[in-house]
């Protein structure tokens, strides 16, 4: 295929085949951009990294504070039906209620149960009617992490976790 202008002929050019079905995003990267995945991947990898750690330990530290209120309000709760054996210097009311705490958190180590705090206790109602039981559980989050910390990640996790339950018994 000859283009004749004026007395020149000149032989037309074929196009690249590979820029006609190859768009640009799919071309080869040229020899001066070799590596640049490398360093974008270096770069945002360990923000990734960070940021779902920071989610884990968020997410452990939310799932101990929805045990300890399930687990004090169920103590509290199934301290209603047990009776108080006056022959025995313990209350098997407040044992009950240690019992079902650390049933419910059973899914902690046994050096984490180590540091809860569980206290039940059995008084008059605020209102001066009946008696109540209190059952507080508390966890030294701060001190004692389930998940080791990083840094910058302690601006998110809670000092300790804590919950207060109170069922009137009569």
């Amino acid at each position: 295929m000859e283009l004749s202008v004026s007395h020149l002929a000149f032989k037309a050019r074929p196009a690249r085949l590979s820029s006609i079905v190859r768009p640009r995003a799919f071309r080869r990267p040229r020899r001066d951009e070799r590596g640049l995945a490398l360093l974008e991947f270096a770069i945002v990898a360990p923000i990734f990294f960070f940021i779902l750690y920071a989610l884990v330990v968020f997410g452990m530290a939310l799932a101990l504070k929805q045990g300890v209120t399930n687990a004090a309000a169920e103590a509290a709760r199934a301290t209603v039906g047990v009776a108080d054996n006056t022959g025995t210097p313990a209350d098997e009311r407040v044992d009950n209620a240690r019992a079902v705490v650390l049933q419910r958190l059973s899914w902690l180590s046994a050096d984490q149960k180590t540091w809860l705090t569980i206290t039940p206790t059995i008084a008059s109602c605020t209102n001066g009617s009946g008696t109540c039981i209190t059952v507080s559980v508390s966890y030294p989050y701060e001190a004692h992490p389930l998940v080791p910390s990083a840094p910058l990640i302690s601006a998110i996790q809670p000092h300790a976790v804590s919950s207060t339950a109170i069922v009137r018994l009569s």
